[in-house]
């Protein structure tokens, strides 16, 4: 069994559970924990394909750490098992590794594309002091551009609305990070928020929203898509791996 003793002690995940691998697997896991370390880190890079097996495997080494009063970390989560162990509820208890998100929802919104005098990117949290801050840079970023007032009202109130969508109904922790970019391209803005919540349904709300009908259908919800929708000239929303939920929006102007 290879251990990796750089920085954090490091202990790869078999994908194979054969009975050898696992007894070595287990030997390697007391060997750390006999170093008295802070704590350690499993990689789980090989574990393309994951069962309830390794779930178990990986749930007993973390009761082994915590017996012991070390600190279990994963390292090199695939989509897949981030997906896996949010559907589990395990994923803050075993993989509460913000980091291994924030490359994903980086790349997710490109922002190594465009000119950087006319890109704005930002990461921020889903509690409201977060998002009010991610709003004030947003806003700075807008100013220089001199955009008529009743533009940069209008993307104040998609931002913020967006913001707090994700924030009510995309179930993500605290310290989940939401990436946004903004990029003006002429008369043009694209903004693009990327988070690793729950789906998103872009499909709750329609541009044809008829007051009357929501009024006789007793309608108290679902009024934050059609505004965005409306203030907005185009809009489009993937989801990456069944982990990364991506929504650009594109707001033109005069």
């Amino acid at each position: 069994m290879q251990i990796d003793y750089v920085v954090t002690p490091t202990l790869l995940v078999p994908a194979d559970l054969s009975d050898d691998a696992v007894t070595r697997f287990d030997r390697g896991l007391k060997e750390l924990l006999m170093g008295d370390p802070v704590s350690i880190a499993l990689d789980v890079s090989q574990l393309e394909h994951v069962t309830s097996s390794h779930i178990k495997l990986l749930w007993q080494a973390y009761h082994i750490c915590l017996d012991a009063g070390v600190t279990m970390e994963l390292k090199s989560l695939s989509p897949g098992l981030v997906r896996v162990l949010k559907v589990l509820d395990l994923y803050e208890l075993l993989a509460d590794d913000h980091e291994s998100i924030r490359p994903q929802l980086r790349k997710a919104v490109q922002i190594e594309s465009g000119d950087i005098l006319h890109t704005y990117v930002d990461e921020f949290t889903v509690d409201s002091r977060s998002i009010d801050e991610a709003l004030e840079g947003f806003l700075k970023f807008l100013r220089r551009f001199a955009l008529p007032e009743v533009v940069i009202f209008q993307l104040r109130t998609v931002f913020y609305e967006v913001a707090t969508n994700i924030r009510s109904h995309a179930q993500m922790g605290d310290e989940d990070l939401v990436v946004f970019l903004a990029r003006v391209e002429g008369s043009k803005l694209i903004m693009v928020f990327a988070d690793s919540g729950v789906p998103f349904d872009s499909k709750g709300s329609t541009a044809d929203f008829d007051p009357r009908t929501a009024s006789r259908n007793g309608q108290t919800r679902g009024f934050g898509l059609t505004l965005v929708r409306r203030l907005t000239d185009k809009m489009s929303y993937v989801r990456i791996n069944d982990v990364i939920n991506v929504l650009t929006l594109e707001k033109k102007w005069d």
